[in-house]
């Protein structure tokens, strides 16, 4: 009985985009250089040095995936802005650090933070671009929301 709930509990748990919000909805020609609105959990890169004036990470439709958009936040302390991750002090180039989740925040419209791993709705203008290796969907980010 009790792995019944730990299931029915996880089950309600995932996020459910609302339509037309979901990575697979949003990254189409169709929606090329247009302002969209995406929402997902937001994953860091592999690799990250530093953000000082913009900080990108994924607005994915599973936790922990690095798949989805690619969001690009300004660092700054508005709504809709990342804290900015300083460089290392005194380190040789190609030098890399490991980052917790709470190093990526970013401000919601409400001046809450949601951290990686957690929900966010985002709102900015797309580049679809599906030939690119690196950023096929891209999202210059206005405006965030966090869901939960």
């Amino acid at each position: 009985m009790n792995r019944l709930a730990l299931v029915l509990l996880a089950a309600g748990c995932t996020h459910q985009p609302l339509a037309g919000e979901s990575p697979a909805e949003v990254c189409t020609l169709a929606k090329h250089e247009k302002t969209v609105t995406i929402s997902g959990y937001l994953t860091p890169p592999s690799v990250v040095t530093s953000c000082t004036e913009t900080c990108s990470m994924f607005v994915s439709p599973e936790p922990n995936s690095q798949s989805g958009v690619w969001a690009v936040f300004r660092v700054g302390p508005q709504p809709g802005q990342m804290k900015a991750i300083p460089p290392m002090k005194d380190s040789f180039p190609g030098e890399v650090r490991r980052l917790r989740a709470s190093d990526f925040q970013v401000k919601g419209s409400e001046n809450r933070l949601a951290r990686a791993g957690e929900v966010v709705r985002v709102t900015g203008r797309l580049t679809f671009t599906p030939d690119s290796m690196f950023e096929p969907c891209r999202l210059e980010v206005t405006a965030a929301e966090v869901v939960r």
